[in-house]
């Protein structure tokens, strides 16, 4: 055997490791990126969950949110700062949610499910009083136009009274809270 041989046999060996190399790299790339993407779904998941649980678990701030759905004049001197942060927060929770589907963290049917929530929204007296008055304006304009074009004529937003229980908004035409 010679050396140019020797050589050649080398060169082949080094190539097919390399090429090893490269795939166990790619392999380890993607199992990274699934990775990231479960945390980014749990760390996402887990603040939709937190803004939630702040009114199931403040019943004055659960009973104002409430109030401030028919209309927003149902708040107190108290109650406005709070009620509009947790506004802000909720609508931001939506942009954030729009934003990750941007990037392709979030898929499409879970995209859809958060954006008919959020732009059922506008259609709450209170919600969108909040919206107009301000609100848009704190939202990526991007975003915001997108929630303004979004057909929700088909979708029910429910709600919650003491004589029937849920029922879909567009059946309740008053919320007493004084009962």
């Amino acid at each position: 055997m010679n050396w140019e041989m020797i050589g050649a046999i080398s060169e082949l060996v080094g190539a097919i490791g390399v090429v090893v190399s490269l795939l166990y790299l790619a392999k380890q790339i993607k199992q990274n990126t699934a990775s990231t993407e479960v945390v980014g779904y749990q760390t996402w998941q887990s603040d939709s969950s937190t803004h939630w649980l702040a009114i199931a678990n403040n019943r004055e701030l659960g009973r104002d949110v409430a109030a401030c759905m028919y209309d927003s004049k149902n708040l107190s001197d108290e109650s406005w700062i709070p009620v509009g942060s947790w506004l802000l927060n909720n609508i931001r929770q939506y942009q954030t949610t729009f934003v990750l589907h941007q990037r392709g963290m979030i898929d499409n049917e879970l995209f859809d499910v958060e954006m008919r929530m959020a732009a059922r929204n506008l259609r709450v007296p209170g919600i969108r009083q909040w919206w107009d008055a301000g609100g848009r304006n704190q939202m990526l304009p991007v975003f915001a136009q997108y929630l303004e074009d979004f057909d929700t004529a088909d979708d029910a937003h429910w709600s919650w009274t003491k004589e029937s229980g849920y029922v879909s908004a567009d059946e309740v035409a008053d919320l007493s809270l004084n009962e």
